[in-house]
């Protein structure tokens, strides 16, 4: 199926910075749209209790994504390039098919997986074919099944398949965060918040967060590092009061939702350390 999204989105089409090396191109005009966005990253996403309506265990949705990140990282869906948003895409995808149709039979869901990517990829930019994900061992469908899914998902979606994504608001935090970095440190920021936000999108619960929550906590948790049994450390070996400031810089962007980012933070943590063991 071609595209012919009808979702097009002006402000994600506008919001990504680029690279980050020069704060030179930090101006007004990315604070406008920055400040736009976060009005607009709620929109597209599945309601909090999808799940629960359609009778799924969040362990089935756990079980779900992780096969999705295998799949997606076998095709080498990193942090970079035009596939780094695959996985994020297909998990929100698969969910808000979920939470549109009326039912959704449990031994539907692998097939729907496929499908998702496929579309995600699509979406994103990135290449994938549907005969190579036919061709994935033990999955039992058809290039034709995956096709046909596809087909029925842009439609149970009304083709509306653009929405602001966590890497979407990464590097407009980068650019504000109080101090400056190196391109090696924040090469590894970035890597070590896809990690983090890789590992949110296990819990259906990421959907009250949104995107910009997911990015800002991702960011602040790979620098400071996370303690606990599975140890993430510190980006630095030592961090100064500055870096302990960059919670409070980022939390001024939701100024009412303050707590709702330490909860963030908090799941993140927990999940982190599942997903690394």
């Amino acid at each position: 199926v071609k595209p012919r999204w009808t979702g097009y989105n002006p402000v994600k089409s506008h919001f990504r910075v680029g690279s980050v090396s020069g704060r030179e191109m930090w101006s007004g005009c990315y604070d406008d749209l920055l400040n736009l966005a976060l009005e607009r990253q709620m929109e597209r996403l599945p309601a909090a209790d999808f799940l629960q309506v359609k009778g799924i265990r969040t362990h089935i949705h756990e079980q779900l994504a992780d096969w999705m990140l295998q799949v997606c990282e076998a095709y080498g869906f990193d942090h970079t390039g035009p596939g780094a948003d695959v996985f994020y895409c297909a998990v929100v995808i698969t969910d808000r098919y979920i939470a549109a149709v009326t039912t959704v039979e449990l031994n539907e869901l692998s097939a729907l997986a496929f499908a998702a990517i496929y579309v995600a990829a699509k979406v994103t930019g990135a290449t994938i074919t549907a005969r190579s994900l036919a061709r994935i061992p033990g999955q039992g469908h058809s290039e034709d099944d995956i096709k046909r899914l596809e087909l029925k998902i842009l439609v149970t979606l009304g083709w509306q398949l653009e929405f602001l994504t966590p890497r979407d608001f990464l590097d407009h935090f980068i650019l504000r965060l109080p101090f400056n970095a190196t391109e090696a440190e924040l090469e590894i920021i970035r890597k070590r918040s896809y990690f983090f936000s890789n590992a949110l999108i296990y819990d259906p619960t990421y959907v009250t967060f949104g995107p910009a929550i997911i990015a800002a906590s991702a960011l602040y948790s790979s620098i400071v590092g996370l303690n606990g049994p599975n140890e993430i450390t510190p980006l630095f070996c030592e961090i100064p009061r500055k870096f302990l400031s960059t919670f409070f810089d980022l939390a001024k962007y939701f100024p009412k939702k303050k707590g709702c980012l330490m909860k963030c933070v908090k799941v993140m943590k927990d999940l982190s350390r599942l997903t690394a063991a």
